[in-house]
């Protein structure tokens, strides 16, 4: 991508290539890149090339840039960010899967960059590492078995053991570090610990201000502490116990693709290339049909399931029409009261529903009846749902379409079907709580027609059928 603006890169998978998989090169702005399957590269000319050269790299004066979702599979150098730059860029790194991938991750000059979520597994050199004054907030991130989770230039683990340093030998960045779940690494040195040959600087909270009087060796650069000012976007970083779980789920094409491999604890050290994963990418057959609009002539076309929906159904009997007449006059119902919650649309705001947890407009889109859902509430340990029935009822819980575990309701686990839960409710207090880590877009309550006035209903929740 060369002067691109508001560009969206998904659900692609990228394997062979002669150089960088993804390269924003020059100029860009208001990217994303999520839900993405990265393998190796052709070899190039440089020893560091033997898996192909950056996976998803970030220079040339791009900014608002945000990569997350991403599954990157042993890449030698997952993700350059910054090349050339002398100004400040701006760039987010969210649950990605850096599945032993070897080092860059990113590897920072210059910009501003919050990682978050992410889930570092098994990764032989290195995870984030900082230079040229660059600023890193990397929070509520899981290092498992990274041999240095965080690296400054010129300083602390960078030059631990030989003085010359491992990745680079520009002046160094700062990184601040909060509530990350670290394991098996081989060092990591905080600033509370050694003042002057640190790694990172760890804050006790989030919005803890790193002093200047913390300083790289090389350059003498500092913390901008860009993640406590008024700029800074709202977010809320999922639970560092959920991480793993959630982006080894989530991260990657939809549906996890049509590619497989699941690596070994040897995998963890070594950063060669694995012959047999290389051996299987090789031997990877597309299922493409066409590209570029030009299909394959033998092949009949694909009609999607959708447009064909109209023809198969059977001609509407004389009932179906009467419903909207009924809906046209909600003053006198019939059958029964539906109370709705779409978090899309609705939020966390009800009268009726007492909600309590974290949205998110990340998780993917879920298409329900004639909806499209885009927001979500997180099903967390701190999720709760609460409301009251005075007559026997039928709750419908949509979910993400691939969750097929449970939610808890009133103590009880239910498991969705396809992203769905429909069950009776008796009159009384109910409440929804987590199961299994899940997203929850639509909430519908169906309650009979001798249903009694509940005053945290209003008339903009209630669809009278």
């Amino acid at each position: 991508m060369r002067d691109s603006h508001n560009v969206e890169l998904r659900n692609v998978g990228i394997m062979l290539f002669p150089d960088d998989a993804i390269s924003l090169d020059t100029g860009n702005e208001n990217i994303w890149i999520h839900n993405n399957d990265i393998f190796y590269g052709s070899a190039g000319s440089d020893v560091d090339q033997a898996k192909g050269d950056g996976s998803a790299d970030v220079k040339g004066k791009s900014t608002y840039v945000t990569i997350s979702y991403n599954h990157f599979y042993d890449s030698g150098k997952a993700s350059l960010c910054g090349m050339s730059d002398t100004e400040e860029f701006f760039v987010t790194y969210h649950h990605n899967w850096f599945d032993h991938s070897d080092s860059r991750h990113p590897r920072i000059r210059v910009g501003t960059v919050h990682i978050y979520n992410n889930y570092f597994d098994g990764n032989s050199k290195y995870g984030v590492g900082v230079t040229k004054g660059s600023s890193a907030f990397v929070e509520a991130s899981d290092f498992r078995n990274t041999k240095y989770p965080m690296l400054i230039s010129l300083q602390g683990s960078d030059i631990y053991g030989n003085g010359k340093g491992n990745f680079s030998g520009e002046s160094g960045g700062m990184i601040k570090a909060y509530n990350n779940k670290i394991s098996g690494e081989s060092r990591i040195v905080y600033a509370s610990q050694n003042s002057t040959q640190f790694d990172a600087y760890l804050a006790i909270s989030r919005n803890e201000i790193v002093p200047s009087t913390y300083k790289t060796l090389s350059g003498a650069n500092t913390y901008n502490n860009f993640d406590t000012s008024s700029k800074m976007y709202e977010y809320t970083p999922d639970n560092i116990e959920d991480v793993r779980g959630i982006v080894t789920n989530y991260s990657g094409r939809v549906n996890g693709g049509d590619f497989e491999w699941k690596f070994t604890s040897a995998d963890d050290i070594s950063s060669s290339v694995n012959i047999e994963l290389m051996n299987a990418i090789k031997g990877y057959k597309s299922q493409l049909i066409s590209i570029g609009g030009g299909s394959i002539e033998t092949l009949e076309p694909v009609i999607p399931d959708e447009p064909q929906q109209p023809e198969e159904i059977p001609p509407v009997t004389p009932e179906e029409p009467e419903k909207p007449e009924v809906d046209q006059t909600p003053s006198t119902p019939d059958e029964s009261i539906i109370v709705k919650h779409n978090f899309t649309t609705d939020n966390k705001s009800s009268n009726f529903f007492d909600i309590s947890g974290n949205l998110s407009s990340t998780k993917g889109t879920v298409k329900y009846n004639d909806l499209k859902l885009t927001k979500c509430l997180k099903m967390e340990s701190s999720t709760s749902i609460k409301f009251i029935t005075e007559n026997n009822s039928k709750l419908i819980l949509v979910l993400n379409s691939t969750f097929n575990k449970d939610v808890v309701i009133d103590g009880q686990e239910y498991t969705a079907n396809n992203g769905v839960i429909e069950m009776e409710l008796e009159v009384g207090e109910h409440i929804i709580t987590k199961g299994d880590t899940g997203n929850l877009y639509y909430i519908g309550l169906e309650i009979n027609k001798t249903f009694k006035a509940n005053e945290r209903l209003n008339s903009q929740q209630v669809l009278y059928i």
